[in-house]
């Protein structure tokens, strides 16, 4: 049996969370996006305030997922 190397197993890991969370969020819907509420036109200042909320709103969704996941 050949074993893997740590690049073959982060992969394997990375595909697996993406495949479960992919099936999680069929059912547990996303919140939206801040920046997919900007308009054209949007300043600079309000595309890294939008950025910037919705790493934090992304980081708290994935928080629920990886629960989700544990359960």
């Amino acid at each position: 049996m050949a074993t893997l190397d740590r690049q073959q197993k982060y992969c394997i890991c990375l595909y697996t969370y993406r495949d479960l969370s992919e099936s999680l969020r069929a059912t547990q819907p996303g919140p939206a996006m801040p920046t997919e509420a900007l308009r054209l036109g949007a300043t600079v200042d309000d595309f890294a305030r939008a950025a910037m909320a919705e790493i934090e709103r992304r980081e708290g969704y994935e928080g629920e997922l990886l629960t989700a996941l544990e359960n």
